[in-house]
């Protein structure tokens, strides 16, 4: 089972990302396929950390892909990862979103992040990827219904933000009583069970979709 390495986007026509292994000398390169979505990923052995900031820092990196890494073979022996068979087991863990009196909507069973639109009205988006499912995501969102019925409208889609159709992840989703309020006055609260690696955004935070 190959060991499993964060990967950072960069700006080139062939290569998605990067990252690098230092325990283990292990460049991985996710490359792009001809529609320029999400390609195959390859690790390449005896990639020392002075060459990785050699390439991170190239003015190009496809050019310094092609020209120091490419072709020698034999001073960095690569294979492709096996994605399908060779992901390691990372588990999962339960995020919970819900939305409070009339303007806060968040996460609160890993990480209490939240965002208050100082009762805007307008709907509050969180994003959920994990570096372990590359290429899929879920967009979260919460907005506080209109007129009296004082309860949020929460929803989920599949995070798609380059518009190449992506499938939605398969990451359990269900909606489950609010318990914690008296009746009467319980919003939708909804759980993912996502990839323990997953990283969590709030758009409008982020100043997307403000």
């Amino acid at each position: 089972m190959s060991k499993s390495i964060a990967l950072t986007p960069v700006e080139s026509s062939q290569i998605h990302s990067i990252g690098h292994d230092a325990a283990t000398s292990t460049l991985a390169i996710r490359f792009k396929n001809y529609k320029g979505e999400l390609g195959s990923l390859y690790h390449y052995d005896n990639f020392t950390a002075a060459d990785f900031a050699a390439f991170k820092g190239a003015e190009s990196i496809g050019r310094h892909f092609g020209q120091h890494i490419k072709n020698a073979t034999e001073k960095y022996p690569f294979r492709k990862v096996d994605e399908a068979n060779d992901a390691p087991v990372i588990g999962t863990k339960t995020l919970r979103f819900e939305g409070h009196s009339d303007d806060t909507f968040g996460e609160y069973a890993v990480t209490s992040e939240d965002h208050d639109n100082c009762a805007s009205g307008e709907p509050i988006e969180w994003t959920i990827t994990s570096p372990s499912s590359p290429g899929v995501g879920l967009v979260v969102t919460g907005q506080h219904c209109p007129g009296e019925s004082g309860s949020w409208l929460v929803g989920i889609a599949s995070y798609d933000p380059e518009f190449n159709d992506n499938a939605m992840p398969a990451w359990p989703a269900r909606f489950v009583p609010d318990l914690r309020r008296a009746a009467g006055q319980r919003n939708p609260v909804l759980e993912i069970d996502v990839p323990a690696d997953f990283v969590l955004h709030c758009l409008q935070r982020d100043g997307v979709d403000a």
